[in-house]
Parts: structure tokens; sequence; C-alpha cells
């Protein structure tokens, strides 16, 4: 009958508001600005159970979670001490504060040890991050007098662990593991400059006296870098924050097979960069198609508002196809995520200006070297998209013949490229032109390009005057086509001496797939010897590396048929 009676007064709702009352009252001792929607107790099992809690944290941000249900062991209250079995919560989210102001955390003081032997949360959202799994243990000793805790995150196949044992004095050891398979679900709330798979393991100590220290070593399988930079790394280091002060990185070495990399950076708590300097060395540059070694240095540094930067690059040799450069050096300097840069080679030289804001900038570029002028002004935006405009001149096109060495170039070349996002054109004009045994007084390529990178599509132009080949002389010649689609429609025109005067008028449709070519002449009609000549039938044509095909020809002329 006691028995009953206190189970009643223990589950009636003035006993459950004064718990709720009680509990948010010790909170608000600590600082803590707590509303508690209902609490509900159980003597069998033993569990109290709160809904709708949302706290408020001084300068730490605001906490809310749906339900907490916890499983109290009775019997350590005689041992003073608070100690719940099992504690499960669901729907957990943290908001970080607005402001940026560096805050120390400091545990409760309570009057009796707090320990939770199984904590197990689900669906935990931390600002904008994916939700996530939560596993750990508790235990504050009371008034402060020691402190324990372990706790793990947990997302599909990814995991974070981090272990906490503080002793009485505020020495306290700690120690680290992540193994993340892609730290992209990390992105809305950490803001990582790179992506990919990482793992982890970091241990050290933190004191009331010096701080945090301690030492790291993981590798990192990286995503959002080119390809030939998508390998695994192996990095190590060791970190420091004395007591109020700033973030330090140093003895950070990070390497593959071909590239080794060190450096040393420090930051506030907030991670704000106040300075890094490294050097970097690399067997190779980071394109299949480019080979060469790169020695980069640089140095970073927060003066003021201003972010201070000098970064200088050496490439001893540098191949590209049939292309050799030698001693070429990089010299960049920045304030504020601008700046302007120097590129040097042994008869050559580019300069120009740069700013990285919500996007990168390559402003006034000039190019300088023997035979060749050129200028630019580029934006790069981190969607992938790009516009600019670009000009180049070569005076001599014999400076190219690495590039096609069998049509063996010369003459002069003007270019001109206009690329707005998805838009591009392109404009050529070449004189006096000679390749090969060919020879054009005048040639010109045009295109106006949609989406150049994607699902290509436009029309493309080449006119040519006054040419000739042996002993073919070209007075005009037009070519056009738009491509885009299955078909892609064509027109061909020339008009000059081939032993005797002609003119030939062509069209229909075409197309490429990469490894072969075919062709559908639908037309094909003009004079020759003075005489007017005509295709009867189409003809289908097919070109590939290994063979040609052309199907059967009817050509009319003066009323005679030829067939070929």
């Amino acid at each position: 009958m006691l028995l009953g009676a206190f189970f009643a007064v223990l589950s009636s709702s003035w006993t459950q508001n004064k718990i709720r009352s009680w509990i948010v009252s010790a909170l608000a001792r600590e600082g803590l600005r707590a509303e508690i929607q209902t609490v509900e107790v159980f003597l069998v099992p033993n569990q109290i159970v709160l809904t709708k809690v949302h706290m408020e944290l001084p300068e730490q941000g605001s906490l809310s979670i749906d339900q907490v249900k916890a499983s109290l062991s009775l019997l350590y209250f005689l041992k003073n001490q608070i100690r719940f079995s099992q504690v499960e919560a669901s729907r957990i989210i943290w908001k970080s504060p607005n402001t940026s102001q560096d805050k120390e955390f400091s545990l409760p003081s309570l009057p009796m040890s707090l320990s939770i032997q199984s904590l197990k949360a689900s669906d935990v959202h931390i600002d904008q991050m994916e939700s996530i799994e939560l596993e750990g243990r508790l235990k504050i000793g009371a008034h402060q007098k020691g402190l324990f805790f372990h706790v793990k995150a947990l997302r599909e196949n990814d995991f974070l662990s981090i272990t906490v044992r503080e002793r009485r004095n505020g020495f306290a050891r700690w120690n680290l593991e992540m193994a993340v398979k892609d730290s992209a679900w990390l992105q809305p709330t950490y803001r990582l400059p790179l992506q990919g798979g990482v793992k982890l393991l970091a241990k050290g100590t933190n004191s009331r006296k010096r701080g945090i220290r301690g030492k790291f070593e993981g590798s990192a399988q990286l995503q959002n870098v080119p390809q030939s930079l998508q390998i695994p790394w192996t990095f190590k280091g060791s970190l420091l924050r004395p007591i109020k002060e700033n973030w330090s990185l140093s003895h950070l070495y990070a390497e593959t097979d071909q590239i080794k990399a060190r450096a040393n950076v420090s930051f506030t708590p907030q991670g704000q960069l106040i300075e890094s300097s490294g050097q970097l060395e690399s067997k190779e540059l980071f394109f299949p198609s480019i080979k060469g070694e790169l020695l980069a240095r640089w140095m970073l540094r927060k003066e003021g508002d201003a972010l201070i930067g000098k970064t200088v690059a050496q490439i001893p040799s540098l191949h590209i196809g049939n292309f050799d450069w030698e001693k070429i050096e990089l010299i960049a300097d920045s304030s504020n995520a601008q700046g302007s840069f120097e590129l040097k080679g042994q008869d050559w030289e580019s300069k120009g200006e740069f700013a990285w804001t919500d996007r990168f900038q390559l402003k006034h570029i000039s190019l300088k070297a023997p035979q060749m002028k050129g200028l630019g002004d580029w934006d790069f935006f981190y969607d992938g998209t790009m516009k600019g405009v670009s000009e180049l001149k070569i005076d001599n096109l014999q400076i190219l013949k690495p590039l096609a060495p069998a049509w063996d170039p010369y003459g002069q070349l003007k270019v001109k490229t206009v690329w707005n996002s998805d838009h591009a054109t392109l404009d050529m004009t070449a004189e006096h032109l000679y390749l090969r045994s060919f020879y054009f007084e005048k040639a010109a390529l045009y295109s106006d390009l949609q989406d150049p990178l994607g699902n290509l599509s436009g029309m493309i132009s080449i006119d040519a005057e006054k040419g000739s080949y042996r002993d073919l002389t070209i007075d005009s010649a037009l070519a056009e086509t738009v491509i885009g689609g299955e078909e892609w429609p064509f027109k061909l025109f020339a008009e000059g001496v081939w032993n005797r005067d002609f003119e030939m008028h062509s069209d229909g449709i075409w197309h490429a797939d990469g490894e072969k070519t075919e062709a559908k002449v639908h037309d094909l009609h003009g004079l020759f010897y003075s005489h007017p000549f005509s295709l009867k039938e189409k003809v289908d044509l097919v070109f590939s590396q290994k063979q040609m095909q052309i199907s059967p020809t009817w050509i009319e002329m003066d009323g005679a048929t030829v067939k070929g």
C-alpha cells in the first residue's frame, strides 16, 4: 500500500512539474537557460523521460532534443553519485552561435559525481551537417574533480571517436580516431578546402597551464583535385594551443610516391589563418601529358585585415608533347586574395594580375616571346564555368612546328577567343600560310559554339583565298558546317584552276564519333573544262584509321554518265 502511494506521488503531475522545475533551476545556476515541455518518472523501470528540451548555452550555441530517456540507478544516490545505466536521445539539433568570440568551455560544478554508462543518440544534426548517430560514456567527478568521456559519431561506414581522461589537477589526456570515406557530408558545417576519404589518429594532452598539445598522423584520398592528385596521401604533424592563444600546426608533412610537402600553419580558434609557410617538391606536374619537376615555396601572413602572401615556384625543365622549356620560374605576390604574378622562361615571359573572391580572376595577362605576343582576361567560377577574352599574334608559325612537325608550318597567325559560360567563339586568321606543299595567301577559321565543354553544338566555317597545291590553284574556297545532334549539315564551295578552270558546289550531312567519320553527299555540281557536271545519286562515305569506303558514284557531264 505504501509502495502504491509512493508510486502515485512520484507519477503525479505535481511531482513531475517539481522535478522539471528543479532541473531547469539547476541548469540556470550553471548559466544555462533551459526549457522542458514535460517530465515523466517511472518507478519500474527506474526511468525519467524528458520531451521537447531546449537549452541556450551562453556563447556556445543552442541545443534542442525531441526526447530523452534516462534509466537511473537509485542505489547510487546512497554513494553520493548520480548514475544512469542508459541514456537514449532522439532528434538532436545543435546550432552554433552567430558570434565568433572564443569562449572556453567549462564543466558544471555538481555536488555529486555524474556518470552515464551507455549513451545513444539518433538523428543528430550539427548546424547544417547531415544526420549522424552518437554512442558514448561519460563520468564527471563532484565539484569538477576528474572527467572521463568517450563518444563515437557514426554515419553509414564513417566514424569519429574521441576519448578524454582528466585528473583532478586539470591535466587530461585525449585520443581521437576518424575514418571518413567522403568528407563532403561535413562541408555544410566545416568548410573544408579539400574533399575525399580521410583516416586520422591523434593523441595528446590538455592542461590548465600549458594548454593543448598533441601529435597526429593519417592518410587521405582526395577527390576535388586533378585526376593525377587523386592518389593516396600520408601525413603527420604536431599541434599546439597554449591557454587562450592561437592554434598552430608544426612539422606538418604530407607525401605521395611522387610528391613531398612540409608546412607550418597558425590560425585563430575560429579557423582564420594567421600565418603559413611551406615547401612542395614534386617529381611530376599532375597531368599525364606534362613532364617535369616542381619546387615551390610559399608564405602567407595576416597583417591587420589583409592577408599578405608570396609564392616562388621553379621548374628546371618542362616537356609538353614535342615542346621543351628550361628554367621556368613563377613569382606571385598577393594581398587580401589579389596580387600580381610573373612567369619566366629562358626567352619568354608572362605577367598579369589575379584576384580570388567569388571567382578566380586572371587580369591583364600579357605574353611576350620571340615571334609571339598575347593578351587576355579570364574569370574561373567555382561551378566549373568560365568566361574571358584572349588574343594571340604569331609572326612566324615555325615556332609551332613541334606541335605538328609533319606539316612544317610557316606564316602569320592571329587568334581571338571569347568565352562566356556556355558560349564560345574562335576567330583565327592566317596570312601567307604554308603547310607542307599547301599554300594560302589568306585562310580563316571561325566558330560559334554552344556548351563547348559539354554537349557541343554550333557553327564552324573555313574560308581560304589564293591557294595552291602542286598543279592545283584555288582562287577561293569555303567550308561550312553546323554540328550538334545526329546529323551535321555541311556546304562546300571551291573555284580555281586544275589544268583548266573549275568550279564546285556540294552539300550533305556528316557525323564523327571519334572512331570513324560518316558522310552523305546529297549534291555535287559545278563546271570543269567549261563543262557542267552533277551528281546523279547520293554518295555515302565512311572514313576510319583502317579503311575508307565510298558507295558507287554516278556523275553526269554533258549528257554522259561516268560511274566510279
